[in-house]
């Protein structure tokens, strides 16, 4: 009797010890699971949604200038001139992105970008204009995921976007250039600009940082009368801007 009772002791405890291993099987899978939905949802939670932020812009570039006028007294009336100028420029970022497919790796984004900014041009040593700047922009990305965590993804966009802006500045009093009483006349004008762009982001579950490479385009026309004199301004001009960025994605 004694025997018997050792050995469905010892039965019962194979038993147990099985079934504490088939729980703990059972218990490893389904927190595998677990964990996998949760890695996705974080995932998911930090990959999509509004945007708000801000930007600095910095660029340089060159363009040409002509300018018309029946003012016999300015003296670049009629002429063409080749102009150096550089600008700064902060940003507001309102936006929104999306990301697709079970791991995510590709999205877009699209922003709408207000401004106000400096802008400096040297036409020569003797001609210096200097603006304010209020614009507002619209831009559109596509993104890649190359190396994504649980919470944090680093990537490479690329696209492109518009922007109006208008270049205030001031009428400057008659001065003398090389000996002669000459009126400097220095226009406001709006401007329209497009540009590809080329960048690189990191997005640490709700903060995300951009670091962009643009080559815009500027186009600018205009025209005013003043005292009977009309005054009009057109050219073209190109410009590298490098663009640093952070948004907080809701």
């Amino acid at each position: 009797m004694k025997k018997i009772t050792l050995l469905c002791g010892f039965s019962l405890l194979l038993l147990a010890e099985d079934n504490a291993y088939f729980a703990k099987e059972v218990y490893q899978v389904n927190d595998d699971q677990t964990l996998s939905r949760l890695d996705r949802k974080v995932r998911k939670s930090f990959k999509s949604g509004m945007l708000l932020g801000v930007q600095l812009s910095g660029s340089y570039g060159t363009g040409k200038s002509r300018f018309i006028s029946t003012d016999q007294n300015l003296f670049f009336s009629n002429k063409s001139f080749i102009d150096d100028f550089y600008s700064i420029k902060p940003q507001v970022l309102v936006g929104y992105q999306k990301y697709f497919g079970e791991n995510e790796a590709f999205g877009f984004d699209f922003k709408l970008l207000p401004s106000i900014g400096y802008v400096s041009f040297k036409r020569n040593p003797q001609a210096k204009n200097t603006y304010i700047s209020f614009g507002v922009g619209a831009e559109m990305s596509f993104l890649w995921d190359f190396r994504s965590l649980i919470d944090s993804s680093f990537g490479l966009h690329f696209g492109g976007g518009v922007e109006f802006s208008y270049l205030l500045s001031k009428i400057y009093s008659t001065k003398e250039f090389n000996g002669v009483l000459q009126t400097d006349r220095v226009f406001s004008y709006p401007q329209w600009n497009f540009y590809p762009k080329i960048g690189m982001h990191y997005f640490g579950y709700h903060h995300q940082f951009y670091i962009d490479l643009k080559l815009n385009f500027n186009q600018f026309n205009s025209s005013e009368t003043l005292r009977g004199d009309i005054y009009k301004v057109s050219g073209n001009s190109k410009e590298l801007a490098l663009t640093l960025g952070y948004a907080y994605r809701f």
